[in-house]
């Protein structure tokens, strides 16, 4: 029965569904479909009314796959066995109903007007290269490196330097020891805790050898001989000891715009959508009234 309701569930747009496999569906018999021979886009009736091969392929494809053809005419079966009762107990002026109409009446439209229109290769070329020469950095760079570390401070009313000295040199040791970054945060959440605002830890953002971000000191203990997910020895810079934990390597890079155009297209697509849905309701608010009670809103957001 389980099953059932999931399927039902997806076909009435309510969550989404996995493959009929691994969702544990048991293999069931196709529903009976008239002897006459249907229309060819008919795969099967209930109480007369049509479940068409278009609506099984819809909610095939809402699922990404997920739902098996003869699972997806089994959910549609129910789904339609429970909107003819609902209709028989007049429950079409329900709100819920109501409310329902709406949202797939917004869906609908959101897919007819910008999902359908709004594709990858309708993007402006040009809005691409603007993207690739923006974030340029991610598509040609030289080999990086992702560095999370701990940090002792010297500066006023802070360690000494022999002591950020000293438990640097522990920390190290302890460090040592361990190939993860989560370990090795944790290891600097305790110091932090057992030190106050005298001890960071800090994740950083990928960078080269040749960075001018971050002091030299720093940048040579990063690239030094320390291999990726392991802690470095204690380095010393202006700002205290650090122990540097390797998190990443990221190969070097020379894509051209011309090879990832494609690419880049699916990447701003969903951006795309979201904005021609802002501007085509920025429209449709121009079209119509529409009239916000504010008092109302006020008493709604601050009721408990």
């Amino acid at each position: 029965m389980r099953h059932c309701l999931v399927l039902l569930s997806c076909a009435l747009g309510l969550t989404h569904c996995p493959a009929s496999q691994e969702a544990g569906v048991e293999e069931r018999p196709p529903a009976h479909i008239p002897d006459n021979p249907p229309a060819a886009s008919l795969v099967a009736r209930v109480n007369g009314a049509p479940i068409t091969a278009e609506a099984v392929a819809r909610l095939v494809d809402e699922t990404d796959g997920g739902v098996a053809a003869e699972a997806a005419v089994e959910a549609l079966i129910h789904q339609e066995l429970l909107a003819a009762e609902a209709r028989q107990r007049e429950w079409h002026a329900h709100v819920l109903v109501s409310d329902a109409r709406r949202r797939a009446m917004a869906r609908a439209a959101l897919r007819e007007k910008i999902e359908r229109q709004v594709t990858a290769d309708t993007i402006d070329r040009d809005k691409l290269r603007r993207y690739y020469e923006k974030n340029i950095n991610h598509y040609v760079h030289p080999v990086l490196r992702r560095v999370v570390h701990i940090v002792f401070m010297v500066k006023k009313q802070q360690f000494t330097d022999d002591d950020a000295r000293s438990l640097a040199e522990q920390a190290a040791e302890e460090a040592n020891t361990l190939t993860s970054v989560e370990d090795f945060s944790a290891l600097g959440a305790r110091l932090v805790e057992t030190h106050g605002t005298k001890v960071k830890i800090e994740p950083l953002p990928p960078f080269s050898k040749d960075s001018k971000q971050f002091v030299s000191e720093f940048v040579k203990g990063a690239f030094g001989s320390t291999p990726v997910g392991r802690a470095s020895p204690a380095i010393k810079t202006k700002f205290g000891w650090h122990v540097l934990f390797i998190q990443e390597e990221i190969e070097k890079q020379n894509q051209t715009f011309d090879e990832i155009a494609n690419q880049l297209a699916e990447q701003v697509l969903p951006a795309e959508r979201e904005l021609r849905t802002q501007q085509w309701l920025e429209r449709l608010l121009k079209k119509g009234p529409v009239f916000i009670y504010e008092d109302a809103l006020t008493n709604l957001i601050e009721s408990p």
